[in-house]
């Protein structure tokens, strides 16, 4: 690769994939089905719905500090033939500062250096910017500032029922998407998020999708799988998966004696 699509590379992959860990790609873990066509619930349920989730996820987002999770990521560029995977210990502070503790690495060592570790780096530094709370950052969250909501039904994921809702941003900036999350009916947290970058930070990017999935562990929704895939001008896709497991905090410590979770 010269050495000018490298350089444009780097920057669009740091930037889109940072934005991706921050929402919350394809590669992606297989789409859920609704389940037939359900009548929509009355104006009241599904809004107190929606109302459950917005504050299910603000809640949860400090409920995920202080924890540490097992990641495995792995990253690929197609057209090169190159791929590699690096596996690690993923830190978040009681701040929400995010640092990585690298275990073991395989794979092309452009593919670790250009790709993977730009990626760890760049959510480190996005998270030191969202934990003092900056604004710019923490204006891509999802709340009814910045998108409109519309529910599409009723559907299952992993044998639970979910509310689906569409989401469209209110203005096409930076960070925001147009997709879909999927909401546990019965604790109101994500189960999947799903969507395409509304604006790319490059000319030289066509297009960003994403997906990120979740399990519910003691009431608390925990990512499992994001996957990103972005569309380059000159060269070719940029895939991403990441896998998560093991996750512990201050609270799951305790339960091992007397049980909650991130």
């Amino acid at each position: 690769m010269g050495r000018y699509r490298l350089s444009f590379l780097r920057g669009a992959i740091v930037v889109l994939f940072a934005l991706t860990t921050l929402v919350c790609v394809g590669n992606a873990a297989p789409s859920p089905a609704p389940v037939g066509a359900p009548p929509l619930p009355t104006a009241a349920s599904w809004t107190e719905a929606l109302d459950g989730y917005l504050a299910a996820n603000r809640q949860q987002q400090e409920r995920l500090r202080d924890s540490t999770m097992e990641v495995e990521i792995q990253a690929k560029l197609p057209r090169m033939k190159r791929e590699a995977i690096q596996r690690a210990v993923r830190h978040v502070a009681p701040s929400g500062e995010i640092t990585y503790e690298p275990v073991s690495s395989t794979g092309d060592n452009m593919v670790r250096k250009e790709v993977i570790a730009r990626y760890m780096s760049a959510e480190q530094d996005a998270s030191r910017k969202v934990a003092p709370g900056d604004v710019k950052l923490q204006s891509m969250g999802i709340t009814r500032d910045n998108y409109e909501f519309k529910y599409k039904g009723l559907g299952t994921l992993n044998d639970r029922k979910v509310y689906v809702f569409e989401l469209k941003p209110k203005q096409k900036r930076l960070g925001l998407f147009k997709g879909e999350i999927w909401v546990d009916v019965l604790t109101f947290q994500t189960l999947r998020e799903s969507g395409t970058f509304e604006k790319s930070p490059s000319i030289y990017l066509s297009k960003v999708q994403f997906v990120r999935q979740y399990e519910i562990q003691d009431g608390l929704a925990i990512p499992t799988y994001v996957s990103s895939k972005i569309e380059t001008r000159m060269a070719g896709t940029a895939d991403i998966d990441i896998r998560f497991s093991g996750f512990s905090n201050v609270m799951t410590a305790r339960s091992r004696i007397c049980p909650l979770g991130w």
